[in-house]
């Protein structure tokens, strides 16, 4: 069925001409003698007839026509019910969070929105379990890369400032020399991905020779890898700084792909999420220094 063909019909049968259906729809005349055609031909009865002086509608097209005003009616009630729904400050939003942004300030960072609009449910979801889901399973996407979707909208709010760690002990070992080369133990990132090859950059760069007997495959894991003193590994230095045990290697530091806050072109006109998006950009930009490479 192709609704188009029914409002050209619609507007044949108020304009009671071609030329006239055409001049009010802001197309050809023939484009609507040919859609009137489709029309009856998916139906199989004429809706006009065809005479000297123009057209004359039908039994079949009068018919037609009222049932169409009636459906234009229930359209109508239809819209008077769904529209400015969704400026209303309640309803369900799905926001996908790296697990390190989450744990390390983002939570806290939300207790302000969750009461202040206490009618929004927000349901976190964390950033490794995004590939799992479908193009509309999710409202708002926190992700860090420098190739985001096609299908989703948004701005790179800044690059993750990186660090590499270990206790103050290991740090100091490799800075009394007492270890170099292959005598340093890396913790690397068992994740393919552009983070991946972020992190084997700096290690290839800073540490070529380290022995990477350990990997691990999440931020936190990595984390309580160095502080278990099992070597020196890349973190965002967000983390690494906050981390009472861990101290950084001097002058050996790196930047992450940005940092998107994206969403669906279709939900950014609604109001519950365009609070949501305005809040995060708040969160980064307070956080900026701590969190982005700065020039």
């Amino acid at each position: 069925m192709d609704w188009d063909d029914y409002r050209y019909f619609a507007a044949l049968a108020e304009a009671g001409s071609v030329r006239g259906a055409a001049n009010e729809l802001g197309v050809n005349a023939s484009t609507v003698t040919r859609r009137l055609e489709s029309l009856e031909t998916a139906l199989g009865v004429s809706l006009f007839k065809r005479t000297g002086r123009g057209l004359n509608i039908t039994t079949e097209g009068v018919e037609v026509a009222q049932r169409l005003d009636e459906v234009a009616k229930q359209l109508r009630i239809l819209e008077a019910s769904v529209k400015g729904r969704d400026s209303r400050l309640a309803g369900q939003i799905k926001l996908s969070v790296p697990d390190v942004f989450g744990v390390h300030f983002l939570l806290a960072d939300l207790v302000p929105f969750i009461q202040m609009y206490s009618e929004i449910q927000l349901d976190l979801v964390p950033g490794a379990q995004v590939l799992a889901l479908g193009k509309d399973d999710l409202d708002v996407q926190i992700s860090v890369t420098d190739n985001p979707p096609d299908w989703l909208v948004g701005r790179p709010l800044g690059q993750l400032s990186l660090g590499v760690y270990g206790t103050a002990e290991y740090v100091a070992s490799i800075q009394a020399g007492e270890r170099a080369g292959a005598d340093i133990d890396w913790v690397g990132w068992d994740q393919r991905g552009e983070i991946g090859l972020v992190y084997q950059q700096i290690k290839t760069k800073s540490f070529a020779e380290a022995s990477e007997q350990v990997r691990v495959g999440h931020a936190e894991m990595q984390r309580a890898a160095l502080r278990a003193g099992m070597g020196i590994g890349i973190l965002p230095s967000f983390v690494g700084e906050q981390d009472e045990l861990l101290q950084s290697v001097p002058d050996v530091e790196g930047a992450s792909p940005n940092v998107w806050l994206l969403t669906h072109p279709s939900a950014r006109a609604v109001r519950r999420i365009q609070l949501l998006l305005e809040f995060l950009r708040d969160v980064f930009a307070n956080r900026q220094a701590q969190i982005f490479v700065t020039s």
